[in-house]
């Protein structure tokens, strides 16, 4: 995608996001863009969906959609303990915050 594509990309997924928090209540604003941006490519093509107009449209119209999207782009719990990376930051930042209160 060309920098000028993945800007107007980037501002129509703030739209659709504020769209989503509009009609749905959902806020995705302490997401990462990054995975944001790949999750919702990844759905649109698996959807054959091919541009961000139609996503939008379908997502305002049609409630089951919106609910396939949402479990696409959502972040399963157990994602985050799967990704041994994240495991490890997590119980490092437990123990030395227990180790703080203890000392």
């Amino acid at each position: 995608m060309k920098l000028d594509e993945e800007a107007l990309f980037e501002q129509e997924v703030e739209e659709l996001m504020e769209q989503i928090h509009q009609q749905y209540g959902y806020d995705f604003r302490g997401y990462s863009r990054a995975s944001l941006y790949r999750r919702i490519k990844r759905f649109a093509s698996n959807s054959g969906i091919e541009s961000m107009a139609v996503l939008k449209e379908s997502i305002a119209s049609d409630s089951y959609f919106f609910e396939g999207f949402l479990q696409e782009i959502t972040v399963n719990v157990t994602e985050m303990f799967r990704d041994p990376s994240f495991f490890c930051r997590c119980a490092r930042m437990c123990c030395l915050y227990f180790l703080h209160i203890r000392l």
